[in-house]
């Protein structure tokens, strides 16, 4: 395993912040998204739902560690080649808009596990 601690992988605070505010958002977005769907809502939302909204966090959060980051440990690597053959694969899928959601929804789960053991790796 590569020594991460050489590197310049301190976390700045706007960072800290982040890591902070994602869960708060998943978690204010799972417990509204009922107010929002269904026979309750008097007009539809469409891309203002909270879901896609967060879903956009989340994006822009995983984007930010693979681009800014060079997460570079195995770990990270296999997870980020996993997307990659999940995104390929819904291609072929005959629905495709249900395949890609569920893609993005393993992808970004799978990348939050890899955030997390990079950052765990780099605190210890």
């Amino acid at each position: 395993m590569k020594d991460l601690t050489k590197k310049n992988t301190k976390l700045k605070p706007d960072e800290t912040i982040a890591l902070i505010v994602i869960p708060l958002v998943n978690a204010i977005t799972h417990s509204s998204a009922g107010y929002f769907i269904g026979e309750t809502a008097s007009f539809d939302l469409g891309i203002f739902s909270p879901g896609y909204i967060r879903g956009v966090l989340v994006f822009l959060f995983i984007a930010y560690f693979l681009f800014f980051k060079k997460m570079s440990d195995a770990v990270s690597k296999s997870t980020f080649y996993f997307g990659i053959y999940i995104f390929i694969t819904a291609l072929w899928s005959p629905l495709l808009g249900t395949s890609l959601y569920v893609a993005f929804k393993v992808f970004s789960w799978s990348a939050m596990f890899a955030i997390g053991y990079y950052l765990s790796l780099i605190h210890i």
